[in-house]
């Protein structure tokens, strides 16, 4: 029986992942193991392991690295640990290979631990770019040590034979995040607002800003430019949710704070919604503004449009319902115009998910089951034919 483990690190990967786990637990012949590590621990961000064990505590191993700290060298400390701990796993497990989804630091101190054990990687979401995030530097580190991939669109796949990667190990399956909207139940008003114990506004957005991890001001542009910019839209609301844990998500957090304490008749904030609750509450807005992934993944399924601020998601392929806004007032005021205009919201109603795939999951699995990890071999580079 082939043991294969998958490795999440936030709410962000595993809210993707789940679909995945959960078909995998359901298979045949095949054991599945759940590494949660990273912020999951951390009370600031919803404690989200509390999530995972609440389904899966009988295939869930905990590995607390410590807490997600503030700083570069808190983020250091923490991939330290969090590598041992993955070592210390893989000497007693062995398994036959790791999913890991993406780009975040502690995926790489994963993969760290589990490329010296011999264990081979399977990496899902290579290729892509996002200029504004070290993520991408650590997203292209991520394909070299991977044996399989799993891009989610044709372009990410030729990017992917750029980086000396065998085309017979690169399968376009389309992502994960969209397939997972159909196993997600979308909540009505009245069942979010029970929920979230308040009343879900009439128009409203929804609003989500991330440290940009190769700037140390672009973060800070964005608020500002957006406290102004709403403030010339007073008809909306805006919902707040909380930043990535990244090295300087504590500002953002402060910069909330103040504008719910200074407008709570125009700003609301809430630490951790969880999947479904974030997802419904989308798809009952205008749109989603800032800079997430989200807003390139999963938004342009919901059929609702993405205010996209700054470079952090630069290099994505996009929807047809994506705006795109420098992180000045006047690009994102015009922003907001569009996103809320009649013409905008019915083509996001119309909008094709351009990294849907049929069945992401079936196809991934399928692989995993054909694969013999053992008899792989050592990993080539795979030149490509150039003519002089």
């Amino acid at each position: 029986m082939k043991h294969i483990a998958v490795f999440t690190s936030s709410r962000s990967d595993w809210g993707i992942l789940e679909t995945l786990v959960r078909r995998l637990r359901s298979t045949t012949n095949l054991k599945t193991t759940i590494l949660a590590s990273g912020s999951h621990f951390d009370f600031r961000f919803g404690h989200t392991v509390d999530s995972i064990t609440a389904k899966y505590a009988d295939i869930t191993v905990l590995l607390d690295a410590g807490p997600v700290g503030k700083s570069p060298h808190d983020a250091s400390v923490l991939a330290g640990s969090l590598s041992q701990l993955v070592s210390g796993w893989c000497e007693e497990s062995s398994p036959d290979a790791i999913v890991i989804l993406g780009d975040r630091f502690e995926a790489l101190a994963c993969a760290f631990a589990a490329v010296l054990h011999g264990i081979p990687i399977v990496h899902l979401h290579g290729g892509e770019i996002t200029t504004g995030a070290i993520d991408d530097s650590i997203r292209h580190a991520l394909s070299k040590l991977a044996r399989l991939h799993f891009p989610v669109h044709e372009d990410y796949k030729r990017r992917l034979i750029q980086m000396g990667e065998d085309p017979d190990s690169i399968i376009v399956a389309g992502s994960l995040a969209v397939e997972g909207l159909s196993n997600e139940p979308i909540l009505s008003r009245a069942e979010l607002g029970s929920r979230l114990t308040m009343d879900i506004p009439d128009s409203f957005v929804v609003c989500a800003v991330h440290p940009v991890t190769t700037s140390t001001t672009e973060a800070m542009a964005i608020l500002d430019a957006l406290e102004i910019a709403f403030s010339e839209h007073p008809h909306l609301q805006v919902l707040l949710t909380a930043p990535a844990p990244d090295p300087g998500f504590e500002a953002i957090e402060q910069r909330f704070e103040q504008w719910c304490s200074r407008q709570p008749e125009v700003f609301s904030y809430r630490a951790s919604l969880g999947s479904t609750n974030f997802l419904s509450l989308v798809s009952l807005s205008a749109g989603l503004v800032g800079n997430s992934s989200s807003g390139l993944l999963e938004v342009p399924s919901l059929g609702v449009p993405t205010l996209d601020i700054g470079s952090r998601q630069q290099g994505r392929v996009r929807a047809s319902s994506v705006i795109d806004a420098q992180a000045t007032v006047s690009d994102i005021s015009a922003g907001l115009r569009q996103m809320v205009s009649p013409g905008c919201q019915e083509l996001a109603r119309q909008t094709s998910n351009p990294i849907a795939g049929e069945a992401p999951s079936h196809a991934i699995i399928e692989v995993l089951r054909a694969t013999e990890f053992s008899s792989m071999g050592p990993k080539l580079f795979h030149d490509l034919e150039t003519t002089t």
